[in-house]
């Protein structure tokens, strides 16, 4: 699949990015919820975090080495909203499914009852500094572990650096 990019070197797309996001995000998703349900363990937001961070480092990567460079701010805004966006679509897909197919219909009104007398304001919130931190970690994955990363391979000779140093 061949990259169109216009005359500044911007990719035109970021489709192949994102969708190596979503497989990388599906993927390490699906290898750490089976690696703690063989385990019988509980599994955390810390692993959460790393899941994330680890599936957009896959995308940056492969950006870099298309790109010779890490995103420029607008692709990074780019690449940090459809990420987002992508991540709730598939959590709240996976949540509504493994609700349904493992719940049984008591359990299911059970939940949803607590969850309506914690209150909206609660839930809000909380939606809302999850979104937060997750924005952020994808923020740093595109942004600043680029940089860093495009940095190491320039340092290690598996890339040539650009003329200009790359945006802080």
């Amino acid at each position: 699949m061949q990259r169109t990019v216009d005359t500044a070197g911007t990719p035109k797309t970021l489709a192949p990015y994102l969708i190596r996001f979503t497989l990388a995000y599906l993927a390490l998703s699906a290898i750490t919820a089976l690696i703690f349900s063989l385990l019988e363990m509980d599994g955390s937001s810390g692993v959460s975090a790393v899941v994330l961070f680890s599936a957009g480092f896959i995308a940056v990567d492969k950006f870099i080495r298309d790109h010779k460079r890490p995103p420029e701010p607008r692709e990074q805004l780019m690449l940090t909203l459809h990420s987002f966006s992508i991540m709730w679509v598939i959590s709240l897909v996976t949540m509504v499914l493994l609700g349904y197919l493992l719940l049984d219909e008591a359990t299911r009104v059970i939940v949803l009852s607590t969850l309506s007398e914690v209150g909206s304001i609660w839930l809000i919130g909380g939606f809302i500094v999850l979104s937060l931190i997750t924005f952020g970690l994808l923020w740093l994955a595109y942004g600043w572990m680029a940089r860093k990363h495009y940095a190491t391979l320039c340092k290690a000779g598996k890339l040539e650096p650009v003329n200009e140093p790359p945006h802080k």
